[in-house]
């Protein structure tokens, strides 16, 4: 092990199956033997910082650093800040109308806070869970740094929200190709208990659109 020098965990159907509320025991272990071996471990997740104190799965588990939100906010443990990239405000204010339009229930995701434009049916139960409420979102993302939006959608093409916007399918943007992919999949909830369905959006730069829990999230 010793030209391993540190070793990147996703969470979700990774350290964590889907369907389980704990860490196997024979994942807890690995992790111990990497460390008591000198490998660094590290936690590399689409989740914000600000959801991580509520997934006790990981409670008890020792990391040295998180690379969070896709690589957007990257930190070690002991707080020092590697990097950050957060979403500029002109591009969040283009999706603003769209959003008010149709009464979207987003959540605007900071370092270390989620507030949501508004709670719906759909978003109802993950607000309440993480403890997230409402407010004035255009007012917020003039003086917060939003990385990420978490939109909860109804099960149906989504398309039209970026199309409705500045970004097409395929075209180029800042000088890069940018490319939309689509599709719908079915997941067990992380209960075990029920299926939802995921509209996943991906796009190939990093103006684009992430797939999140329970929903369709927006990272542009």
């Amino acid at each position: 092990m010793a030209d391993i020098k540190a070793a990147f965990f996703d969470i979700d159907g990774t350290l964590l199956p889907f369907e389980a509320k704990h860490l196997p025991a024979s994942t807890v272990d690995a992790l111990a033997r990497l460390r008591k071996n000198g490998v660094k471990t590290f936690i590399a997740t689409g989740r914000p910082p600000v959801h991580l104190p509520y997934l006790h799965a990981l409670d008890g588990t020792p990391f040295d650093g998180y690379v969070t939100m896709n690589g957007q906010y990257c930190y070690l443990t002991d707080g020092e800040l590697l990097y950050s990239k957060y979403i500029p405000a002109a591009s969040l204010q283009t999706l603003l109308p769209h959003i008010e339009k149709e009464q979207l229930s987003v959540g605007f995701v900071g370092k270390d806070f989620c507030q949501f434009n508004l709670i719906n049916d759909l978003s109802r139960d993950f607000a309440k869970k993480l403890e997230q409420g409402t407010g004035d979102v255009a007012a917020l993302i003039q003086h917060e740094d939003i990385y990420q939006l978490s939109a909860f959608l109804p099960p149906v093409p989504l398309l039209w929200l970026i199309e409705s916007t500045h970004y097409s399918r395929t075209k180029r943007t800042c000088g890069k190709r940018f490319k939309l992919e689509y599709h719908q999949e079915h997941q067990p909830d992380h209960a075990g208990n029920a299926h939802f369905t995921r509209n996943r959006i991906g796009a190939h730069v990093g103006d684009g659109v992430r797939a999140g829990q329970y929903g369709s999230g927006l990272g542009v």
